[in-house]
């Protein structure tokens, strides 16, 4: 969505997706103002199928790329802003998270409980859904990553690419969109607050025994989880283990716009549970919002925070950490002050610059190698 905003209006714009655009929700979700008259939409022929395979992500991305590459032809740039898409010509590829490289995504994120967990832990299951994806994808003998113009959301990403595929990618945060309140920090609530999916990935059982250790230590803490709580397997698990918490464990449900603001704004500090997380636009909301969030040591969270005191390696480590910033006011302030000097890097108008750049680059390139064929 920050990618059409950033273009709408100096280029005549078409988006490729498997799923119903409703230009009013996308925008409040995104906090974009994309204009529908601007944008044409194309979906694949059969849209409803699709739409109806529920976690068939590799399914859905298959039939997105092959519309993609139909439309692709027709078009002076073409651009994935979720993750590598064989176009069957040069791209610009936004690299937006691991699922598209499924050994190292596995490293990092233990699969799923309930039936999802057991069919990706078959061979045989998950090795004939692979199969028919891979069928489905017709790859066009275009090196993606070789020949194409790949962009990482986090210096973490671009590492381990350069680790795992050989290529370094240049490096453009996400967009962080939203406005926060100045709250003082003697009127923010002496909380946690965790922001997003409540999804095995992100690990949320492990905020739980985070800051049950801390409250351990004497600190009188309370935990907001914001996020919708799905009746999933997972869901259930969760909602479970903050009923036998007890009343510092809050689910807030998912909370949108100025109210997620208000909640950033009016809480002390922040925690987030997931290892090898790309970028982390919660936690980078957190710093905007004045919070001081707690991270894991890999991933893209660490980079955000870039404060040695702040991140840690396992659940013990992350009670420790808490509890010796809790105790001493000076490392407390040093540690906000370092945050607020950050929080500029995280917002939408560097994104949308970079996009723009992006996007001239690319056309200078296509038109400058016409002009040179035609004798120019």
């Amino acid at each position: 969505m920050w990618a059409l905003e950033a273009l709408q209006g100096d280029h005549a714009l078409t988006l490729v997706t498997t799923r119903e655009v409703d230009w009013d929700a996308l925008n409040a979700f995104s906090g974009t103002r994309v204009r529908g008259d601007a944008v044409a939409v194309v979906r694949p022929r059969w849209p409803g199928l699709v739409q109806g395979l529920g976690p068939g992500a590799a399914f859905r991305r298959a039939v997105n790329q092959r519309q993609a590459r139909r439309v692709a032809a027709d078009h002076d740039v073409v651009i994935s802003a979720y993750n590598p898409v064989d176009f069957g010509r040069s791209a610009i590829q936004l690299i937006g998270d691991l699922s598209w490289d499924g050994p190292v995504a596995a490293r990092y994120d233990a699969p799923p409980p309930g039936l999802r967990g057991r069919l990706l832990a078959s061979r045989v299951a998950h090795g004939a859904y692979r199969w028919v994806v891979g069928r489905l994808r017709a790859p066009s003998g275009w090196d993606v990553l070789g020949r194409d113009r790949v962009v990482a959301n986090s210096g973490w990403v671009a590492e381990l690419m350069a680790r795992e595929h050989g290529l370094r990618p240049e490096v453009l945060f996400p967009p962080v969109p939203g406005d926060f309140p100045e709250v003082p920090w003697e009127r923010r609530a002496h909380r946690f607050v965790s922001v997003g999916r409540i999804a095995p990935e992100k690990r949320v059982e492990r905020l739980i025994a985070i800051v049950a250790g801390v409250r351990r230590r004497g600190h009188d803490v309370a935990l907001h989880l914001a996020g919708p709580v799905g009746r999933d397997a997972y869901g259930r698990e969760i909602a479970r283990l903050a009923q036998r918490s007890g009343p510092w464990v809050v689910l807030t449900g998912p909370v949108h716009g100025a109210e997620k603001a208000a909640l950033l704004a009016g809480s002390r500090f922040g925690l987030h549970g997931r290892e090898g997380e790309p970028f982390g636009i919660a936690v980078a909301e957190l710093v905007r919002a004045g919070c001081v969030p707690f991270v894991p040591a890999v991933g893209g969270p660490a980079e955000i925070v870039d404060h040695a005191g702040l991140t840690w390696v396992d659940e013990a480590d992350a009670v420790a950490r808490i509890d010796r910033m809790l105790r001493a006011p000076a490392a407390l302030a040093g540690a906000r002050t370092h945050l607020a000097a950050r929080a500029p890097l995280f917002g939408t108008a560097a994104f949308v610059t970079g996009v723009r750049a992006l996007v001239a680059e690319a056309l200078a390139g296509r038109f400058g190698a016409k002009m040179k064929s035609e004798g120019a």
